[in-house]
């Protein structure tokens, strides 16, 4: 019976060239490799390594080495997934990297952790939130760490916290104070507890598989428990009954309303008293423009506030380039404007005349939304307060006849006296119905 041997291809990763030389990183990545091949069995047949910081996107020689153990019909083996990118996904489709979250309470070391796609702001606010309903209640409180998406500048004395940040913190009143820049021991129970975390629970995960995120964070939360109720090595209890017995009845409960994420964002009144918010826009009072406003967008409404007063509120619309209008936020002119209808146009051009109305349907009709033929019609029906209504229903005749079906057309045949005019119809094509190679008929001279 012949037996085959697994075959594998690995994959390294440094960040610098003297990484590669020096063996910093390398050494535990090669060492991790070789204790799956020890557990698990099987032979190496190739090794590709990586010299990149992770700013880049594309990987090359991650590449070459998956299209080896294609090739090869072998497994490509990676030492730590966070060895590919900080942000998991190639040409290949195979990986997507998670960032993992940590909060831990400052007496008892409860701890909890959970992953998400990135650090981005919603990802870092909805984990405070989760983080929240895990304890059960709200610290007085919070260290992070002056990543981006919570200070918009980071200062050793005075930084500047996230919009979106400091709204939830006034949300569950907590405050909220960032650890200085480079003073990791401002925030030394969170660096423990991500190395704690790394230990019992990364360590175990880093031989699993998951394909969706939900299912990576009930294993997470599995591993949680097991590290939350292990006992004191030198102390009675453990990080759960600690922080029962002494942490949780100091803290306050959690708020009635749940937290809603809401987007933070500065933006500028543009000419037409719109600002845009993520390709649609919604109207403010028309006396705010070319101002700067706040607009907070959640799930489900667009708030826009000026100097801390609300000014403005839609429901929130994913369509693209459309328009969210109030007829409030209008300037009188424009509101007279927008009460105007299709149906009262055809009304008002039906008592001019039959060929108004003809003329007047035709050009509402020409466009894919009729507003955008309200101006022009506008502009024939107010002819009537110039001339009589006999000689503009005889001019739209006439450019009905000969297609003009421009404005500046019925303002030709008014000024030249066009519309006095006997018009004959143009004569019909007598040649047309002929079926004959030497009858070309009268188009064919125009």
């Amino acid at each position: 019976m012949n037996i085959l041997m697994q075959r594998y291809v690995a994959y390294f990763r440094v960040s610098t060239q003297k990484q590669g030389r020096s063996g910093l990183g390398l050494d535990a990545q090669k060492q991790a490799v070789s204790d799956h091949l020890q557990q698990f069995g099987g032979e190496l047949i190739a090794e590709f390594m990586e010299v990149e910081s992770g700013k880049r996107p594309d990987r090359p020689e991650f590449t070459k080495a998956a299209d080896y153990a294609e090739l090869s019909n072998a497994t490509l083996l990676v030492a730590k997934l966070d060895r590919l990118s900080r942000d998991l996904h190639f040409d290949t489709g195979e990986f997507q990297g998670a960032q993992v979250f940590v909060a831990v309470m400052g007496g008892s070391n409860y701890t909890f952790a959970e992953a998400s796609l990135s650090q981005q702001l919603e990802n870092w606010v909805m984990s405070h939130v989760r983080a929240f309903q895990f304890f059960g209640a709200v610290p007085d409180i919070i260290v992070p760490d002056n990543l981006r998406s919570a200070t918009t500048r980071a200062c050793k004395y005075d930084p500047d916290l996230n919009p979106t940040y400091q709204q939830l913190a006034a949300h569950y009143n907590v405050a909220i104070i960032p650890a200085r820049p480079l003073r990791p021991k401002d925030k030394a129970k969170a660096e423990n507890g991500v190395l704690i975390v790394e230990r019992w629970i990364m360590a175990v995960l880093r031989h699993e598989t998951f394909y969706t995120l939900t299912h990576l964070n009930q294993r997470i939360s599995e591993l949680l428990t097991r590290l939350n109720n292990k006992p004191f090595q030198k102390l009675p209890g453990n990080r759960t009954s600690e922080y029962h017995a002494h942490e949780l009845p100091a803290m306050r409960p959690l708020p009635l309303l749940a937290y809603q994420y809401t987007f933070i964002k500065k933006v500028k009144v543009n000419v037409d008293y719109h600002i845009e918010v993520k390709k649609h826009y919604y109207s403010v009072p028309y006396g705010l423009l070319k101002r700067q406003i706040e607009a907070h967008v959640s799930e489900k409404m667009v708030k826009l506030y000026y100097q801390n007063q609300c000014v403005a509120q839609h429901l929130r619309s994913e369509r693209l380039g459309g328009y969210s209008t109030q007829v409030e936020h209008m300037p009188k002119a424009h509101q007279e404007y927008a009460k105007w209808s299709p149906e009262r146009l055809k009304q008002w051009a039906g008592k001019l005349g039959e060929y108004v109305l003809q003329w007047v349907e035709y050009k509402l009709a020409s466009k894919a939304h009729p507003q955008q033929s309200y101006k022009v019609c506008f502009g024939l029906l107010s002819l009537s307060k110039n001339y009589p209504k006999e000689r503009l229903n005889a001019a739209c005749q006439r450019a009905l006849d000969t297609g003009g079906y421009r404005l500046e057309n019925i303002k030709i045949i008014l000024k030249k006296n066009l519309d006095k005019e006997v018009h004959e119809p143009e004569q019909a094509d007598l040649l047309t119905g002929l079926k004959h190679d030497n009858v070309r008929g009268q188009g064919y001279y125009h």
